[in-house]
């Protein structure tokens, strides 16, 4: 995979995070996450860029890239497919800012779990839960057997998992989640990440993000339950059915899960998660007309919760 980082720095340059609109070399966002865009580059469509402007040193930016590949090698031993990736980060002179490039092959846009499911007959959807639920419980295998003390876990959405030729792809490892003899990886980058948090406010978030938000990823239950819930943002009529797929793969039946469990879950992250898009607009409005600064994040005309 090269990388073209003239044509990364040119653009990176010009960009105006908060007008994306704007930018001299094309580009076509294909999804916002909260620290991050997803786009592809006009004459690069076979590439596809998260832009992670996190970071304040490049050591800081070139340890986070470390981890990011230490982490898809160790889902790749886990048994998951991911595409092939690169990183590189790029520093514009002026700018106190670090970007980092995480840098994928372009998986078919059609071939995306949360675009099937639209087309799918209702055994299809079963079918491709059930491929995307063992491909998960494959991490929970790994944990088990693992005698080097490294723990994996992932962020197991529909819209993170591609079927293409038959086979499932995991695509989205761009928050590497994993400890090693128990110590949480990603909390050596834990001030990075709450750079796209209004900063009276990081103190809050900080605390949550380590104590509640980055410990549910490692919990089975609860990641097939945030697996359920994230179907009422594509196709809520789906739910029995993944929640079905889910109760059968369970290890041993026991505690199964309920949609009752599961609507209280996606109405308690509906509420946060709009919560902190108004404040980052807000934050956004007064950093680029109040003190005329430049903001780094590109944010959604509106949620994935609306």
């Amino acid at each position: 995979m090269e990388l073209d980082r003239e044509l990364l720095y040119r653009l990176e340059e010009n960009l105006k995070p908060h007008r994306i609109e704007d930018c001299i070399v094309p580009i076509t966002v294909l999804d916002y996450g909260e620290i991050s865009i997803v786009f592809k580059i006009e004459g690069r469509e076979n590439l596809v860029y998260k832009r992670m402007p996190l970071f304040r040193s490049m050591d800081e930016a070139e340890r986070f890239a470390a981890m990011y590949r230490e982490y898809n090698s160790l889902v790749e031993e886990a048994g998951l497919r991911i595409p092939p990736a690169e990183t590189t980060t790029i520093q514009v002179s002026g700018r106190p800012v670090i970007v980092l490039y995480l840098v994928q092959q372009l998986m078919p846009p059609e071939a995306f779990g949360h675009r099937l499911i639209h087309g799918f007959s209702d055994d299809e959807n079963r079918a491709l839960f059930e491929k995307i639920i063992k491909e998960i419980s494959k991490i929970w295998g790994f944990n088990r057997k693992c005698m080097s003390g490294i723990e994996l876990a992932l962020d197991a959405q529909l819209s993170n998992w591609v079927l293409h030729e038959d086979q499932v792809y995991y695509v989205d490892t761009s928050t590497p989640l994993y400890r090693k003899d128990g110590v949480e990886q990603i909390n050596q980058n834990v001030e990075a990440f709450l750079k796209s948090v209004p900063t009276g406010l990081r103190w809050i978030f900080r605390k949550v993000f380590i104590n509640d938000v980055i410990p549910r990823y490692y919990d089975p239950r609860k990641v097939f339950v945030d697996f359920a819930s994230n179907l009422n943002n594509e196709r809520p009529d789906v739910i029995p059915t993944a929640i079905d797929v889910i109760n059968g793969i369970l290890e041993g039946g026991n505690d199964p899960i309920t949609e009752e469990e599961v609507a209280k879950y996606y109405e308690e992250d509906r509420k946060i998660w709009l919560l902190f898009l108004t404040l980052r607009r807000a934050d956004r409005w007064a950093k680029t007309k109040l003190f005329r600064r430049r903001y780094e994040f590109t944010l959604p005309l509106k949620s994935s919760f609306q």
